[in-house]
């Protein structure tokens, strides 16, 4: 427009910069943003909060905090929808602490929070196992005279069903009912599947049959759902009946539908049924999928019948399929499982004799034409044989392997890292482990939740705990919070350790975060109440907790 004369006014640069952030243009819509400001434009809070939103959802949530700061240092205040924007943002990356105090920051504005902005922070905190917190905020909530939608309950049901508390879960669903509130079929289907999960498939059942009597609509959703979990408690012949009853119903199956009770039917040794199943799928024209022959494949080598599984993976590029990641996956770790670890051999099997997995690595990370394994994920394979390695003790092998990536540039992955630390840790080779943990920030890499983990599990199998406390300590200020697994991994070992105070004070933080003690910390935890070893207020605490 400018390039013919023509200069656009505010309200086709407002237009301009919500459609840019509507097709993901984010940056382009900062750019026009400071055009607008260069130019004088009156700015107001709505151009800011839709950029603020936009970097918000692509995870740019500390830009979009700087933006925040810079608006308000205009003179120009947020209101509930860039509040809300910024809490997801920071919900999304776990930062419920920042989004917490967002919320308080509301109060203290007078900008009333709405519904959304607690049951995106309640769905945070479920979805993070820290119930306590989610259920805290879900009161909260209520005390501030703000009504619950079904979305919040949903999200707290869901949050139930995750840590198995089925009992609690129903409770919710009924209270839900009670105030108003008629339960939709997403409240039933997050119901269908915690019971699935935890195998109450008659629950299930019942379930499924009540959203007919009270005029809740089935979705393909719910049948996958209870196909699934009919598949899990070994009931196969109830899962095809109920593919047939949803046919005869009019709702149309879809590629999950014949996914999930295809796996369920291999995976119940139900080979027959599977085939047949599968022949139906062909006939009508169904089958061209990769998913479904993964499954397959992936039955044939489980069960150990090698052969079978090449044939079937040979024949894919006869029928037009590409393998994708998945494919090759489960070839590898098939070929692992029966001890068939050289790479020649392993090779060969898969591509051929004239190629070694160094050699596949590389090309494939180059791009170099190798036909059908162009798509394969460059550190997929590597990290099968890595992992089987170390599973098995090959940690010497699985070091040569790892230093062949390196040469080849393709070690530069924390997962990789993360697996051979583990390796290393559990055949008693801390030496190297602690290295190599060390050494990752040098190689540019951030340990994630998972790294610390383990390696705090090796520490304090070493009896290394002042060591594991600091590493422990300085996580969140790395900007990697501890999960629940490495708050019961501290504090187990400290525990094993008689450090008994240190364990307590940590097992005090995480309960306060809304995790839970595993089944071994609870042991550890009635085993130290009943020696009378701790004075009474610690006892107090103890037996909250059992």
């Amino acid at each position: 427009m400018e390039k013919n004369g023509y200069k656009p006014g505010a309200i086709t640069c407002r237009t301009i910069l919500n459609g840019l952030c509507k097709i993901g243009q984010t940056s382009m819509a900062i750019r026009l943003l400071r055009k607008m400001e260069e130019g004088n434009f009156e700015l107001g809070l709505t151009a800011y909060s839709t950029i603020i939103d936009s970097l918000c959802k692509d995870r740019l949530v500390t830009e979009a905090l700087n933006l925040l700061s810079e608006m308000m240092s205009k003179g120009i205040q947020p209101n509930a929808v860039t509040y809300n924007s910024l809490i997801q943002g920071l919900c999304n990356f776990s930062r419920w602490r920042e989004a917490t105090t967002l919320l308080n920051e509301m109060e203290q504005r007078k900008i009333v929070p709405c519904v959304r902005a607690f049951s995106i922070l309640v769905d945070a905190y479920c979805k993070e196992g820290m119930l306590i917190k989610a259920k805290e905020a879900f009161n909260v909530m209520i005390e501030r005279g703000i009504r619950p939608n079904t979305i919040a309950y949903n999200s707290l049901i869901d949050g139930y069903c995750l840590q198995s508390k089925m009992d609690d879960a129903v409770k919710t669903f009924n209270t839900m009912d009670e105030r108003g509130f008629s339960p939709d079929v997403f409240s039933y289907n997050i119901l269908i599947n915690g019971f699935c999960k935890n195998k109450r498939i008659d629950e299930a059942r019942s379930l499924f049959d009540e959203m007919s009597t009270k005029g809740v609509a089935l979705d393909v959703v719910t049948y996958n759902t209870l196909i699934g979990g009919f598949c899990r408690v070994e009931r196969p012949r109830a899962a095809l009946d109920l593919l047939h009853k949803m046919q005869a119903c009019g709702q149309l199956p879809d590629p999950q539908t014949y996914a999930i009770l295809l796996d369920g039917l291999c995976k119940n040794k139900k080979i027959g049924d599977a085939m047949a199943l599968f022949q139906e799928m062909k006939d009508k024209k169904l089958d061209h999928n990769i998913v479904f022959y993964n499954i397959l494949i992936d039955s044939m080598c489980n069960a150990g019948k090698l052969a079978t599984a090449r044939e079937i993976f040979s024949g894919l590029f006869a029928k037009g399929l590409q393998p994708d990641v998945r494919t090759y996956t489960i070839m590898i770790k098939g070929f692992c499982k029966e001890g068939l670890i050289d790479e020649a051999s392993l090779a060969s099997l898969l591509f051929g004799p004239r190629f070694t997995l160094i050699k596949i690595w590389a090309m494939v990370y180059t791009d170099q034409d190798l036909g059908h394994v162009n798509n394969i994920h460059y550190v997929e394979i590597p990290l099968h044989l890595s992992k089987f390695l170390c599973k098995n003790g090959q940690v010497v092998e699985a070091i040569k392997v790892f230093h062949e990536m390196e040469d080849k540039s393709l070690g530069n992955n924390i997962v990789i890292y993360s697996i051979l630390i583990d390796g290393l840790c559990n055949v008693g080779n801390l030496t190297v482990a602690r290295e190599l943990f060390y050494s990752l920030p040098a190689k540019g890499l951030q340990p994630n939740v998972r790294t610390y983990t383990i390696m705090l599990k090796g520490l304090c199998k070493e009896g290394l705990l002042e060591e594991a406390s600091e590493i422990f300590e300085k996580m969140d200020g790395s900007g990697c919070s501890p999960n629940d697994r490495t708050y019961n991994t501290i504090i187990q070992g400290l525990l094993q350790h008689n450090k008994t105070l240190k364990a307590i004070k940590y097992l005090e933080i995480m309960v306060d975060k809304g995790f839970s003690a595993n089944a071994t910390v609870a042991s550890m935890v009635f085993d130290l109440l009943s020696s009378n070893q701790v004075d009474k207020n610690i006892q107090e605490f103890l037996q909250k907790l059992v």
